[in-house]
């Protein structure tokens, strides 16, 4: 009987996309890099392949993409594994991770990176996991606003 209350399984939301669409293209990610989570931002570096970007990549100097699905690349030394990626598309925030080194990951984008991932059509839509303070803006009033449109001479 006390296990009539108890917890039977989870339930983890993987959608990553805000508005259902998005570019995916197939990509190929470079061997030994080990679990890749979905939603991993990766570069494409000098060789042509690849792999989990870290603060340092995502700064509009490489191509950058979205990992659509969780991907083990450590199955050979020698050959990359296929994958699907998002070129573009708006993301849920909070779902685009950056590599920390040592196969972790954080959701902490800073306002630079995210500016250079919208530079390359990666936007972020806030949900619940925003502050309203994070997403709020103050328009002012009319009252705020001077307008000079000089004269029709």
């Amino acid at each position: 009987m006390e296990t009539l209350y108890g917890t039977l399984g989870t339930s983890e939301n993987k959608d990553l996309l805000a508005t259902g669409e998005g570019k995916a293209v197939a990509i190929s990610l470079k061997p030994g890099k080990g679990v890749v989570p979905y939603g991993a931002v990766i570069y494409r570096n000098s060789d042509g392949l690849y792999e989990p970007a870290a603060a340092a990549q995502v700064d509009g100097s490489y191509t950058l993409l979205i990992l659509r699905d969780e991907t083990d690349t450590d199955g050979s030394e020698t050959i990359a594994a296929a994958a699907a990626a998002y070129e573009a598309g708006a993301f849920k925030a909070g779902t685009v991770k950056i590599a920390k080194g040592d196969g972790k990951y954080t959701t902490e984008i800073t306002v630079a990176q995210a500016l250079a991932l919208r530079q390359q059509g990666i936007v972020f839509r806030p949900f619940d996991n925003w502050a309203a303070e994070d997403v709020t803006i103050d328009n002012g009033t009319a009252e705020d606003v001077t307008i000079d449109n000089g004269t029709a001479e």
